[in-house]
């Protein structure tokens, strides 16, 4: 009697089979994933940015009031998140904005954020004398930063 040991063709087939099932259920899910954190992390960054811009606009008054920008009752103006940085209202070594090259980078597209663009607005009324005053709360955004004109 002949006593072999391993395995058959047909058992090894049948794993790779077995496996590429697996694999082919497997990375759609985590591919979807991927993307899913990807965007929260993109979300989170912008929400740490805008918040900085707003505390900009808030402690630098004449950034806002002295712009010639309007936008549909709004005064508005753009900072981009190298300014925010520069003014110090963005801190360089926070790890949630910023990797080991001191570069803010979008996980979506793994481009430089330190160019994009935020707007900031506050509401605008007429006064008693007719001149536009502000009012309510300072806004920021870091979309449709195209319609401030």
């Amino acid at each position: 009697m002949n006593n072999k040991k391993g395995f058959t063709l047909i058992e090894l087939l049948a794993v790779v089979v077995v496996l590429s099932v697996i694999i082919s259920i497997a990375v759609p899910v985590i591919n979807t994933q991927l993307k899913k954190s990807k965007e929260k992390a993109y979300q989170t960054k912008l929400e740490i940015i805008a918040k900085q811009a707003k505390q900009y606009a808030q402690e630098e008054e004449d950034f806002l009031y002295e712009s010639s920008l309007r936008y549909n009752g709004y005064v508005c103006n753009k900072i981009t998140v190298s300014e925010l940085v520069d003014a110090g209202y963005v801190d360089a070594n926070d790890k949630d904005l910023f990797d080991g090259s001191k570069e803010v980078i979008n996980p979506n597209t793994g481009g430089s954020m330190l160019n994009e663009q935020i707007m900031v607005y506050i509401k605008s009324k007429p006064g008693a004398s007719g001149v536009n005053i502000y009012n309510g709360s300072i806004i920021s955004k870091t979309t449709n930063v195209s319609q401030c004109h």
